[in-house]
């Protein structure tokens, strides 16, 4: 009878601490939370001595003198059992308002129904070769075709992957870098990706932006955006990348007696490319990434190229950038020298920018 009660006792013992076992080793909420940021400063020269700020630039405005571009923390949590979660993104400073028209640039849930993932809240836009954050992209400052596209939207986001390597997304939002929409009539995004062949990423994006004066009202534009980007890992140190973008806008007006729209004239279009490469260098965190866009509006006889050369320097969380960049534009864009009057063609800059990733 002892000996039975004492294996008795030490089976309850057994039990109780494999449970106590199993509540240390359970994820508290607290380890299913990360947290993630950066900080981004930079100064800049203009070699040409233009006048006033830089222009056609989304973050690296200033020059000759030492600028904070903006500073991000970003808190998300997943359940995997689930699939519930969510991501607070906070910004801070100039690029807070200039990417985000305030200090969150998202604040998202998301969650699953069978295959279909939804996102729902603010959140940045699927279009874009490039992405607000610095340390995300490839060259200091933002291409040409970056400001020729949304910065964010206020809506939902359905997600599906028919086959491996295969993803959809479909989206309804809001509209245009706004939190609240302007009438009933909505924005439309959808996405195609396919990653099936190793080194190689295709990305399709498509953006119906609907823009009226009031609800229901008459004339309102549509704006298409069409964009290619594509991605191939050439070879071990060398990486190449592609974006195409092709935007046209077509309102109700732009149509005939019979109901048929009209010709280009009524239509304006624009388009442009941007070519990266990205070469890891045999020095250790040291890469150099060429830079070369066009971006063309013929009906606004507009015409506009950028010449980058980044020289980036990583040394465990600091980045170091170096980065020479020349702009053209045709017609003159940039503010000439102080004296002078007529505007000028061409724009210089050279940077050195620094970001810490946490």
């Amino acid at each position: 009878m002892t000996k039975k009660l004492v294996l008795a006792i030490m089976a309850s013992i057994l039990v109780v601490g494999s449970a106590v076992a199993d509540d240390a080793k359970a994820p508290k909420w607290y380890d299913k939370i990360g947290v993630s940021g950066y900080l981004d400063a930079y100064y800049q020269i203009n070699p040409n001595g233009l006048s006033g700020n830089i222009v056609g630039r989304a973050f690296d405005t200033r020059q000759n003198e030492f600028a904070f571009s903006g500073a991000k923390i970003a808190v998300s949590e997943t359940d995997a059992a689930t699939g519930i979660g969510g991501e607070l993104d906070l910004l801070y400073g100039p690029v807070a308002f200039l990417a985000a028209g305030g200090p969150v640039e998202q604040a998202f849930g998301t969650f699953s129904l069978g295959p279909v993932g939804f996102k729902v809240g603010k959140f940045t836009t699927h279009l874009g070769y490039e992405v607000i954050e610095t340390p995300a992209n490839l060259n200091y400052s933002r291409s040409l075709l970056f400001n020729q596209v949304p910065f964010y939207h206020v809506g939902a986001e359905a997600t599906y992957s028919p086959l491996e390597g295969l993803g959809l997304m479909v989206g309804v939002v809001n509209g245009n870098s706004i939190e609240q929409a302007n009438d009933e009539a909505k924005d439309i995004a959808a996405q195609v990706t396919y990653s099936k062949i190793s080194g190689l990423s295709l990305i399709a994006n498509y953006y119906l932006e609907s823009n009226r004066t009031a609800a229901g009202a008459q004339p309102f534009e549509n704006t298409h955006y069409l964009e290619l980007v594509g991605n191939y890992q050439a070879l071990p140190a060398l990486g190449v990348g592609c974006d195409y973008l092709y935007k046209t806008t077509i309102a109700s007006t732009d149509k005939d007696a019979d109901g048929n729209l009209l010709g280009d004239s009524s239509s304006p279009k624009s388009q442009g490319y941007a070519l990266y490469a990205n070469y890891v260098t045999p020095v250790s965190g040291l890469s150099v990434v060429p830079r070369f866009e066009q971006w063309y509006a013929p009906d606004a006889y507009a015409l506009a190229y950028d010449y980058t050369l980044t020289a980036k320097y990583a040394v465990g969380a600091i980045t170091h950038y170096l980065e020479l960049r020349q702009d053209i534009a045709y017609p003159g864009s940039y503010l000439p020298p102080a004296g002078e009057t007529e505007l000028k063609s061409t724009q210089m800059t050279l940077t050195y920018g620094v970001t810490y990733s946490f």
